[in-house]
């Protein structure tokens, strides 16, 4: 399965599904605008093709066109018409696709594609320039700091060419900065190397005359500062498909103001010529299929729970969790039925959550919060829970009318009711709650992205041993590290931030981006020292050859600042309220983390509006259940800043809950930044956002079945694996509770 997001109800699919290719060295996120714009009037969704974003490398005996196909009969229902809007190397995807399955596509947007070269000696030469880019590719890969030499080439050569403008140069687009981190972060090189020679347009066959009597309606597009391209469009132009009587299969627009990237450079002028078309094409004369749902209401009959010990691979890492080698806790088992639509029956539904108090962190021991948790669960019974709380507005805690439940008895029992409510519509989690946002249509994703945990000092061991040269050497393209301890001396908070500035010099060398987190560990000198030395650091260790390319003014801010996420908490609990004059003090970022826990939300607010925040970091089971961090993460995003989501070392059934949630509340925005130039949201324009969920390393056994370390390739989790994992957990603990009369029924 190729990653993707995607603007769509399955179990009510639309006669019309939007297929978005990105270009060479992209990813899905360029082409998300688009399929946004789109989604108001039909089903889209945009992957990554092989190679690209978050999609592995092409498997041993596949081709890119190869996986691209078998994705696209994975998306066919009867009666569903499928148009491919596909970008440059996604336009040539797009045309040679529709050519080749004529059954799944019935239409094709392609926008500055090529169709295919006629011409022998000039097909050879193009040959011979993919596959010396291709060598240098691979060759950046082999090299320490591969990933700056690549930014370096992206930017002082490939986007140097005239097709990218020579009026309106890409590179002078307010969004370039932002792209170009895009494709440097995390690239796997060698992977890209592979796709460029396998899609080569000097090995494609021509499509010309497929085009010229094209068998379904095509659009091509292309910017007018882009001469390659337009004189490409010239030539469409005058074919017999686009000059017939009536209706023209094939449609040609030029864009003005804009070059090879029209889908960056006039993103509006590109979604309104592609509605336009979508617009004309005939309707599907067959409806798709509709999978029956539930009725309004799920009616809760009856609930079990079941104790857990699970031991750690290690003890937890900070000061206040010293000594805990296991996590103990309990699933809550939750049951109802729904009437099927049509009122043909009723479904028994099982819910599932997880009660796991922290120590040191929740105030409430597990004893507590279990039998609190019992007594709520028993009060259930009988009551109706309408579908429309998965809205999480408020109407969860309104309907619950239980104030009195500790932040993890009240996460458990919220967990357990929207699995519910999803299984009701016969949908994940985090589908369900993406519909349900305020009734629009919200992106939903197949993967999600997880950062890594480390130690600075692991850390700077790997990458001081080469242990990460390339993305490709990296399982986390985000990485998290500790740092900081209570009582620390000026002196060492200023040789620790020294220390961090030059690992993150070494890691966006390699494409990899950091957070860092304190936990409150300093007063206010010590964490200045730390936040001036880390920049220091970073300009000492980065020299004169600063990502991207470009000159480094002497003690200018190190440009490697850009590829800090955050710092969370630096400061000790009684002065967070001078974290936005930290920030100020020392151009670096920071994120709240405990604060969110702790503070008021009108003080939460007031830091979060504050130019040096970045993100908030929320802790379901901490803030107080699923409801409260939704609102929480919604603040965040109205204020323009991300909300990251982690876990507090629960079992996978909480992970896999989370992995749900993130998605939907892990919101991004386009807040300010220090004078640095930090990026401050979360990375997510960069590369996706990345949430904590790397805390399931640290589990020797799991309640979850599968266990949730079986859902995580690399720093990707699948999200239906993920559902399937809740459903069939469930399912069983529901089973084993029968069969030892452990359900307890009112």
């Amino acid at each position: 399965m190729l990653p993707h997001s995607s603007f769509c109800d399955e179990t009510a699919p639309r006669d019309t599904l939007v297929v978005l290719l990105h270009g060479t060295f992209g990813s899905r996120l360029d082409m998300l605008p688009l399929a946004a714009a789109l989604a108001s009037d039909h089903d889209t969704v945009a992957f990554d093709i092989p190679g690209h974003g978050d999609a592995a490398a092409m498997a041993a005996g596949t081709t890119v066109l190869g996986a691209l196909i078998a994705e696209l009969e994975g998306w066919s229902h009867p009666g569903r018409q499928v148009c491919i809007v596909g970008y440059s190397l996604g336009a040539r995807l797009a045309l040679l696709a529709a050519r080749q399955r004529p059954d799944l596509v019935s239409a094709v947007v392609a926008i500055s594609g090529n169709p295919g070269l006629e011409d022998a000696a000039e097909a050879g030469a193009r040959a011979a320039q993919d596959r010396a880019t291709a060598d240098l590719l691979r060759s950046f890969g082999r090299q320490a700091g591969g990933a700056g030499r690549f930014g370096s080439w992206l930017r002082d050569t490939w986007y140097a060419a005239p097709l990218w403008g020579v009026a309106h140069p890409l590179r002078a687009d307010p969004g370039f900065e932002t792209l170009l981190q895009r494709r440097v972060h995390g690239a796997r090189l060698a992977a890209l190397a592979e796709v460029l020679e396998d899609t080569s347009v000097a090995s494609q066959a021509h499509l010309w005359r497929w085009l010229g009597d094209a068998p379904m309606r095509v659009l091509y597009l292309a910017g007018d500062d882009d001469a390659k391209y337009t004189a490409i469009a010239q030539r469409l132009s005058a074919l017999p498909a686009a000059r017939g009587e009536g209706e023209p299969m094939l449609s040609v627009v030029v864009l003005p103001g804009s070059s090879h990237n029209v889908v960056a450079q006039a993103p509006g002028a590109t979604a309104a010529v592609v509605a336009r078309f979508l617009a004309g094409l005939p309707p599907s004369t067959v409806q798709p299929e509709r999978q029956l749902q539930g009725t309004g209401s799920v009616m809760l009959a009856s609930h079990a729970m079941r104790r857990y010990s699970l031991p750690l691979r290690s003890p937890l890492p900070t000061s206040k969790l010293c000594g805990i080698t296991e996590r103990d806790g309990a699933l809550l088992l939750l049951s109802g039925t729904t009437t099927t639509e049509g009122g043909t029956g009723e479904r028994l539904l099982v819910g599932v959550g997880d009660l796991c108090p922290l120590p040191n962190r929740h105030t409430e021991s597990l004893p507590d919060a279990l039998g609190q948790l019992e007594a709520a669960a028993a009060r259930l019974s009988g009551r109706r829970l309408p579908l429309g709380l998965a809205r999480l507005d408020g109407g969860l805690s309104a309907w619950l009318a239980m104030p009195e439940l500790h932040t993890s008895t009240r996460c458990a029992l919220e967990m357990a009711l929207l699995h519910i409510l999803a299984r009701a519509q016969n949908v994940g989690v985090g589908p369900m709650l993406a519909r349900a946002s305020a009734g629009a249509r919200v992106g939903e994703h197949s993967h999600l992205r997880i950062n890594g945990l480390a130690s600075l000092a692991g850390a700077a061991a790997d990458a001081a041993g080469g242990g990460a040269t390339s993305a490709a050497a990296a399982p986390h393209r985000v990485l998290k590290l500790k740092v900081g301890s209570p009582g620390a001396s000026v002196s060492d908070a200023a040789a620790e931030g020294e220390a961090a500035g030059r690992l993150l010099a070494r890691l966006a060398s390699c494409g990899l981006r950091l957070r860092l987190d304190a936990n409150r560990s300093w007063g206010w000198d010590a964490a200045l020292a730390f936040g001036r030395a880390f920049c220091s650091g970073a300009r000492d260790e980065e020299g004169g050859a600063p990502l991207g390319g470009g000159e480094q003014a002497a003690g200018a801010a190190a440009p490697c600042l850009r590829w800090l996420e955050y710092v969370e908490e630096p400061l000790r609990a009684e002065l967070a309220w001078r974290l936005p004059e930290w920030s100020a003090a020392t151009g670096l970022p920071f994120a709240l983390d405990e604060t969110a826990e702790e503070a008021a939300e009108s003080a939460i607010e007031a830091l979060l509006r504050s130019d040096g925040c970045a993100a908030l970091v929320l802790k379901p089971t901490l803030v107080g259940g699923v409801e409260a961090t939704a609102r929480l993460a919604r603040l965040a995003a109205r204020l323009g800043k991300a909300a990251t989501l982690t876990a507090a070392f629960e079992s996978g059934v909480a992970h896999a809950h989370l992995a749900h949630y993130c998605h939907v509340m892990g919101c991004t925005g386009g807040g300010g930044s220090g004078e640095a130039g930090a990026v401050a949201d979360g990375g997510a324009a960069v590369g996706g956002a990345a949430h904590g969920l790397a805390t399931y390393e640290r589990l020797a056994a799991d309640v979850l079945a599968p266990p949730f370390c079986s859902l995580v390739a690399g720093d990707l989790v699948d999200l239906k694996g993920a559902t399937r994992a809740l459903d069939q957990t469930a399912d069983q603990e529901w089973a084993d509770a029968l069969a030892r009369r452990a359900v307890v029924v009112g």
